[in-house]
């Protein structure tokens, strides 16, 4: 493999590995800053589907870590997204560690405002659990992100078929699913509530009894909420953004702290040389329809950007190195500049053999989606 895909992305490091492919650290070329790239290993059309099905989801919200651009080249196709150096809840909560109820309805709190905007732009997750809830390490305080939009469904999108196959994680697919219901935003809404009782280390029978007699108001109202999430009926659960709003009405504040009082300071779980010393400067990339805009600020630590800054306008140096910062809020007390940054390669003549090479690659996806919908359908269910 090349070090640089498709001209954009060079691959630095590798830090995941998984069945369909493996993720690196690398550069996007055309912006300057670091990046999440996922690089498909095997052409089987299971892994294109989920290939092309997670690159379609396009959103901007804060707690959603979605993709902002792909390319091809040759056997090669890669999806990229912003970087993200805090490991997952489901690596916590492996090590057996509980949080408070501060914690854990502030969790609760950020991945329903995530969902809220997934399903308001017509998606249904379908996995929604701790391995797939990414944490932000750049930030000071507790950051979380929805990620994985690999069994996705676009409600606004015909359905094939209804397969009749259980898509989701074991033990956070809701019960109508299991029993062979229609897919709906209310069994993200169940997964959700599944997470947060895992914090609350509520899957112990022995815990859950002693979280529930607990006489402290925060925990009393969240594990109620938690259980309104995970109604058996998915008519009675409210929706992300009800629930959200509930939630967001504590005025809930850092630090967050592990049930046994520990602070939680969330720390990189990956050890890189790709990545640079904190503190630095970060590039945040806004997945627009025009992909020239930038919204180009510093970390809270390193201050906020000059007027009229211009990435391209970094030292070579110091550009390689930019971290993003996860989702596309803003800081807090800073606020964002939108930068057209010139493209140097605009105008020029892109080589043959990489027009050829993307065409070619459309093309298979276009028929092995067409030859799938025929032959396997469950594959779109």
């Amino acid at each position: 493999m090349s070090d640089t895909i498709a001209g954009r992305f060079t691959l630095l490091d590798p830090i995941a590995s998984g069945g369909s492919g493996t993720v690196w650290i690398a550069r996007d070329e055309r912006f300057g800053n670091l990046c999440a790239a996922k690089v498909l290993r095997q052409r089987d059309s299971g892994d294109l589907l989920r290939f092309v099905r997670e690159n379609t989801v396009r959103l901007n919200h804060p707690h959603v870590l979605a993709p902002y651009a792909w390319a091809a080249e040759d056997a090669h196709v890669v999806i990229a997204m912003p970087l993200v150096t805090g490991g997952t809840l489901a690596d916590i909560l492996r090590s057996g560690r509980r949080f408070s109820a501060a914690a854990t309805a502030e969790a609760v709190r950020q991945i329903l405002d995530g969902l809220t905007a997934v399903h308001a732009a017509g998606w249904i997750h379908r996995d929604v659990k701790p391995a797939n809830i990414m944490i932000d390490a750049e930030q000071p305080d507790l950051h979380l992100l929805l990620a994985d939009f690999g069994i996705a469904v676009d409600t606004n999108a015909p359905r094939l078929t209804q397969s009749g196959i259980v898509h989701g994680t074991p033990g956070f697919v809701a019960p109508e699913i299991m029993m062979g219901g229609d897919i709906s935003p209310a069994q993200d809404v169940w997964a959700t509530g599944q997470i947060g009782k895992r914090m609350l280390g509520m899957d112990d029978d022995a815990v859950a009894e002693a979280v529930r007699a607990s006489t402290d108001p925060l925990t009393q109202g969240l594990v109620h909420l938690l259980d309104d999430l995970t109604a058996a009926d998915a008519r009675k659960r409210p929706s992300p953004e009800i629930a959200a709003a509930a939630l967001s009405r504590l005025g809930l504040r850092g630090p967050f702290h592990f049930a046994d009082g520990t602070p939680w300071h969330p720390q990189r779980e990956i050890a890189s040389p790709a990545l640079p010393q904190d503190p630095a400067p970060t590039l945040i990339l806004v997945p627009q329809a025009d992909p020239t805009q930038v919204d180009f600020r510093r970390s809270p630590s390193g201050g906020p950007p000059q007027p009229g800054s211009q990435p391209g306008s970094q030292p070579a140096a110091q550009a390689a190195h930019a971290a993003p910062v996860l989702g596309s809020g803003p800081a807090p007390g800073f606020a964002p500049t939108q930068v057209d940054q010139v493209r140097p390669d605009r105008g020029k003549r892109k080589p043959a053999k990489g027009l050829a090479a993307s065409a070619a690659v459309f093309a298979f996806i276009g028929a092995l989606l067409i030859l799938v919908g025929i032959f396997a359908p469950g594959y779109l269910g």
